[in-house]
């Protein structure tokens, strides 16, 4: 009878031992990544820009894939780094540096640069998309990382 009870529970373990080792690896949770890990990841350009977002006469001015575009930020560039500086390609191809920072619970972008202050409201930053919103000017961009 013990050798049965010694097999049974042999088996039993070895069983738990072959299930627990198929299991796929666990990722670490997007809500465990910083904002600042995720902003900073990444040269993002443009995926699209609106004017006069939320408004009636909201217009989608450029798309990555769009053919007709109404302003061509193809060459429009930025990437963030951790000591709060940016770079930033702009539509016209001129390299421009800058600051930036977050407001306390990071929902607002803040960016200085020469001839450019701005405030943008943070709609989405994950490790593939950053969707801002400015409330002053009604643009909207939808940035996503340069492959």
């Amino acid at each position: 009878m013990k050798t049965y009870n010694l097999l049974y529970i042999s088996i039993l373990l070895f069983s738990f031992y072959v299930f627990e080792s198929c299991q796929k690896e666990t990722q670490t949770p997007l809500e465990n990544v910083s904002k600042l890990t995720m902003l900073t990841a990444n040269i993002y350009i443009y995926d699209s820009v609106y004017t006069n977002w939320g408004l009636s006469n909201q217009t989608l001015v450029y798309a990555l894939s769009g053919t007709s575009n109404l302003q061509d930020y193809s060459l429009d560039k930025v990437q963030f780094y951790k000591d709060g500086t940016f770079d930033e390609v702009r539509p016209n191809g001129i390299l421009f540096h800058g600051t930036w920072s977050m407001n306390v619970d990071s929902s607002q972008l803040i960016t200085a640069s020469p001839g450019f202050s701005g405030t943008a409201v943070i709609d989405t930053l994950t490790m593939t998309k950053l969707v801002w919103r400015d409330l002053n000017t009604h643009n909207r961009g939808v940035q996503i990382p340069k492959k």
